[in-house]
């Protein structure tokens, strides 16, 4: 899940800059389509892009969450480049990371990002430890362990609600422990590789490594009911690594507006989605 950051000259990044503007108009045109469901009852749909906000291309995706008018962002690779970070969405400072603090241990690969009980707990991939982080204080002040790799995290309040790369929710306690599990499934298949994760009025809304959609999923069990293609986003970011994906579920409540990224992006979204 490493990757290495290729440069594009200045002549490259205007080229893609009036191409995504072209992609932008159009993705305006087509998004006010209602969604569809097709026979199995799955609603089908597009975001619609509000606005474009900076995003730095350093920061390899792994977690995002909103809270109290600002995003936070968990991002992994070793060597102390595992982070957490506090970013203001909107103008005047739209984009700017506030505070980074460094997740410890010079080999962690910092995963998915959760806030409950005014706590950050932050997974980590093949480490085995969750870090706790102060909320707003983003300082470290207990890990909590776990069996298997960790990707996704979040909570529906009263459990925290785990992915690990595989087709299974898994439904923790306060200390971590599994307490349910589901395993995933769009029309009778199981849908595997679940990454981050928001949860959004009842449901969990998951991206899958390596694809251009989000999954909005029943937890209790575990259909999936809605199928947000974001390909648009993905042409608009120009992602130009393999490992560069969507990845990056954030809901503002306030607005009913969602907040979306991917590794290394340009862009961080916020979309309305039907």
């Amino acid at each position: 899940m490493t990757c290495t950051l290729k440069q594009i000259p200045l002549f490259a990044l205007a080229i893609i800059a009036v191409a995504a503007l072209g992609l932008f108009s159009a993705s305006c045109s087509d998004n006010g389509s209602k969604p569809k469901s097709n026979n199995g009852g799955v609603i089908h749909g597009v975001p619609t892009v509000l606005r474009m906000i900076p995003h730095d291309t350093n920061a390899y995706t792994q977690g995002l969450l909103y809270a109290d008018s600002l995003l936070y962002e968990s991002t992994g690779k070793q060597m102390n480049q595992s982070r957490l970070r506090r970013i203001d969405p909107y103008p005047p400072e739209e984009g700017k990371v506030l505070d980074t603090v460094i997740a410890p241990g010079y080999l962690t690969f910092a995963e998915g990002l959760a806030l409950k009980d005014s706590q950050f707990v932050q997974l980590t991939w093949v480490q085995k430890i969750a870090f706790v982080y102060t909320y707003p204080g983003m300082e470290v002040i207990d890990t909590l362990t776990y069996g298997g790799q960790g990707w996704g995290l979040t909570n529906d309040a009263t459990r925290f609600i785990m992915s690990n790369g595989s087709d299974t929710l898994y439904f923790r306690d306060d200390s971590f422990d599994i307490i349910r599990k589901v395993n995933v499934t769009l029309e009778g298949e199981a849908v595997s590789m679940l990454n981050e994760l928001e949860y959004v009025n009842g449901k969990v809304w998951a991206n899958k490594y390596g694809d251009d959609s989000i999954y909005e999923i029943n937890p209790q069990t575990g259909d999936v009911t809605k199928v947000i293609d974001c390909s648009e986003l993905v042409a608009l970011s120009a992602p130009h690594a393999g490992d560069e994906v969507l990845n990056g579920i954030a809901y503002n409540s306030d607005a009913t507006t969602y907040f979306l990224t991917g590794k290394n992006w340009r862009y961080i979204f916020e979309v309305t989605i039907p």
